[in-house]
């Protein structure tokens, strides 16, 4: 009887280890009206002003810029013709910075593009990876990005993807939305020396 008792006591606790698995829930809903979208997130994330952080440090941030009087160029290239600028957004926080991959996503029901970096803080240190999500809506570019502190993106990146889905776009307070600053690429700037 003590042998059953123990058999059926092994056999919850497996049960509800098993039911808590590292599949995160999304329950939190987070809307941002100045940047015109909502999302749910983890309830062991944190809206620290504005920015999305687990425990871990994994962060999501995001940017809106308006593509008001952009260049015609600019524009027909996007998502891929603002790498330049997501590099060196990237580069003001890391020291060494490699694309490893890029592709095509869905934010929102939108076409999305995706690229992600390799980032070390500094030379030797272990690889932190940098991941966007560009999204262009009428005359809005949406920009996300997450970080993932090294060795965090197998575990936190199907969460961050998770929230990532989750986007839907309401009516953008366009008030505020500072017009796209022009970037030269590395190569344009080559060229004209």
């Amino acid at each position: 009887m003590r042998c059953a008792r123990l058999g059926c006591s092994l056999l919850m606790m497996l049960v509800l280890v098993g039911c808590g698995g590292s599949e995160q829930r999304l329950s939190t809903a987070q809307e941002f009206p100045e940047f015109g979208f909502k999302l749910e997130m983890p309830s062991d994330w944190m809206n620290i002003a504005g920015d999305l952080q687990n425990k871990h440090a994994t962060q999501l941030t995001f940017k809106l810029e308006n593509l008001v009087g952009a260049e015609h160029t600019f524009l027909a290239g996007l998502p891929p013709s603002i790498e330049p600028q997501l590099a060196n957004w990237t580069k003001f926080h890391f020291t060494e910075v490699v694309e490893t991959s890029r592709g095509d996503a869905t934010v929102g029901g939108l076409a999305a593009w995706t690229i992600t970096y390799e980032s070390k803080v500094r030379p030797g240190a272990d690889i932190t990876l940098v991941r966007y999500w560009v999204v262009v809506k009428s005359d809005l570019l949406y920009l996300f990005r997450v970080v993932f502190p090294p060795g965090r993106e197998p575990e936190d990146g199907p969460v961050a993807a998770a929230m990532i889905g989750s986007i839907r776009f309401i009516e953008a307070a366009k008030t505020g939305v500072t017009p796209l600053a022009p970037i030269e690429s590395p190569a344009a700037k080559d060229t004209a020396k």
